[in-house]
């Protein structure tokens, strides 16, 4: 019987000027708090620039290349969620 493996997520936070909403930031927090009580968490970065296509772009390029993650979760600086 194959056991199934933990999905790995990796938590993409794009913004623009160097600013986010207060609660974007709860909800990322409560995110990855969440991710790692349950073995989900897979890394996070976080880059600013004035093109946002451009920097999710850079986020997809490093989660291709660069981690090991099975997930990419690319969240705005001004969404609020619950884990």
């Amino acid at each position: 019987m194959q056991t199934l493996r933990k999905p790995k997520i990796f938590l993409a936070f794009p913004a623009y000027g160097r600013t986010n909403i207060t609660d974007t930031t709860a909800s990322m927090f409560e995110l990855g708090v969440t991710f790692g009580m349950n073995g989900l968490y897979g890394g996070f970065g976080t880059a600013s620039h004035t093109d946002i296509a451009e920097v999710r772009n850079v986020f997809l390029t490093m989660f291709l290349d660069k981690t090991d993650s099975s997930h990419l979760l690319m969240v705005d600086a001004d969404m609020r969620f619950r884990a």
